[in-house]
């Protein structure tokens, strides 16, 4: 974000407006974006003194937008320096968060004793090691109308049809199909 910003801060100008407070009006130059729609020159109001910008990143991110390092680039300011960045995003703090600061195990023998409440783990909510995953899949009406019966639901039985009554083709009856049709079987 730095590096984009210092790039984009080279086609800008600034015009300094007060001297004391470090008041500056940066330009930033209009254009094309790649979608094709045209962007119009804009202006911002950079005070250096009290890091802030009217784009207002500066005082979100705590990191100096390219409008600061326009005007911090014509007033001969480093931007990277805190009173500009962030105290945190100072390359010393943040070396130092990735330092090592963990003191390594000692040996169980030299553990203090622990003397606070026990836990025990409930093994009815220990996951299997091996094997598939178990799947919840909720049951809907389709599913409870199984092998010919169908059952009363709790959600409601409006699509599910109640396939015990068959109705036989060829002479129309119910409770039978063609195969076991009893004409078929006289002639």
């Amino acid at each position: 974000m730095i590096h984009f910003s210092k790039k984009k801060s080279k086609r800008q100008t600034a015009t300094c407006f007060d001297s004391t407070t470090y008041t500056y009006e940066v330009l930033e130059a209009g254009g094309t974006n790649t979608g094709g729609e045209d962007r119009h020159a804009r202006k911002h109001k950079v005070v250096i003194k009290n890091n802030t910008c009217t784009c207002g990143k500066p005082t979100l991110l705590h990191i100096a937008c390219s409008h600061m390092h326009t005007a911090c680039r014509v007033r001969r300011i480093d931007p990277l320096v805190p009173p500009m960045t962030a105290k945190e995003f100072a390359l010393r703090n943040v070396l130092n968060t990735w330092a090592p600061q963990f003191e390594p195990f000692r040996d169980e023998d030299e553990w203090p004793l622990y003397e606070g409440p026990r836990y025990v783990a409930d093994q009815g909510l220990l996951w299997k090691s091996k094997g598939p995953r178990k799947r919840k899949r909720y049951k809907m009406d389709m599913d409870r109308a199984v092998k010919g019966k169908s059952k009363p639901s709790v959600v409601g039985t409006h699509f599910v049809e109640d396939t015990i009554h068959n109705r036989c083709s060829v002479c129309h009856k119910e409770n039978h199909n063609r195969r076991k049709c009893p004409q078929l079987d006289v002639s």
